[in-house]
């Protein structure tokens, strides 16, 4: 690739900002609609749901990343944790900080899902200018499904381990 795609540092800056806001409109549009003690306590089944779950969302959007599609995706996820954490009752200085145990990895993937759609849509514009052939789209892509998609499910499934066995029970530790 001949081009810079993407300022990685910058785009990191502009993904804390829309986390912080979606998360933030997200919150303040739920309504309360349960009690903290009425959190569920997941067993161990869980992983593979939520795991498989989370996996199948972020490989959509890593389709719709093929052609810069999977911005609004990522948007109303980050809106939904928001929106989570208010419905669930648990306070949101006891909600976030432990979410943030298995949500770091989470919000990680996501990012790099953005960064991806941004550079195909770069990539998708640098080709119709005549600044790149066709050959780049398709070499980006495989590099994603080789290298970068491998490491999104491995950061998933780590998400997934510590959201069942470690943030679930914490929870029920603190407000159940």
């Amino acid at each position: 690739m001949t081009v810079k795609l993407v300022n990685t540092r910058n785009l990191a800056m502009i993904y804390i900002a829309l986390v912080v806001v979606c998360f933030t409109v997200g919150y303040f549009n739920a309504e309360v609609e349960r009690s903290p003690e009425d959190v569920e306590k997941l067993g161990t089944h869980f992983i593979w749901f939520v795991f498989i779950a989370n996996t199948v969302t972020i490989l959509f959007m890593y389709v719709l990343s093929s052609v810069g599609l999977a911005i609004p995706f990522i948007i109303k996820n980050l809106y939904s944790i928001g929106y989570a954490a208010k419905a669930s009752g648990i306070p949101p200085l006891i909600y976030f900080p432990v979410s943030l145990i298995h949500g770091i990895f989470e919000l990680i993937v996501l990012f790099l899902v953005l960064r991806s759609c941004i550079q195909n849509i770069k990539i998708l514009i640098f080709i119709k200018k005549g600044r790149e052939s066709k050959r780049m789209f398709w070499v980006f892509n495989k590099r994603l499904l080789r290298v970068e998609i491998p490491l999104a499910v491995v950061l998933l499934m780590v998400g997934a381990l510590l959201e069942i066995l470690v943030s679930n029970p914490l929870v029920h530790a603190i407000v159940g």
